[in-house]
């Protein structure tokens, strides 16, 4: 799943498939046949093209793990809340209820 701006938004045909451009977020949620090679490489795909900002969420252990270029990742639990700042201002949500809680 990726968040895309509103500016490549609009420059895209309503039944597009296929985006022209970088997402501003990019959202992984992992599942049990995935393997770490394959995690790996999405991520380093991702980052690799410019994505600002990208979650890796662990429906298991119920964390998202916050990947940034150039920065160390970060995890974060369900008693803490995600920022899309500054790459998408004002937004904020618990990680609890990523998970339904």
């Amino acid at each position: 799943m990726v968040y895309i701006s509103a500016e490549l938004a609009a420059r895209e045909p309503e039944d597009t498939r296929v985006i022209d451009g970088i997402p501003i977020l990019a959202v992984e949620i992992l599942s049990p046949s995935n393997t770490i090679e394959e995690v790996t490489e999405k991520l380093r795909e991702y980052l690799a093209v410019g994505v600002p900002l990208v979650w890796m969420v662990d429906p298991h252990f119920h964390t998202v793990t916050v990947y940034r270029p150039g920065a160390p990742p970060e995890m974060f639990n369900e008693a803490q809340q995600l920022s899309g700042e500054p790459h998408l201002p004002g937004f904020v949500v618990p990680v609890a209820k990523i998970f339904g809680r």
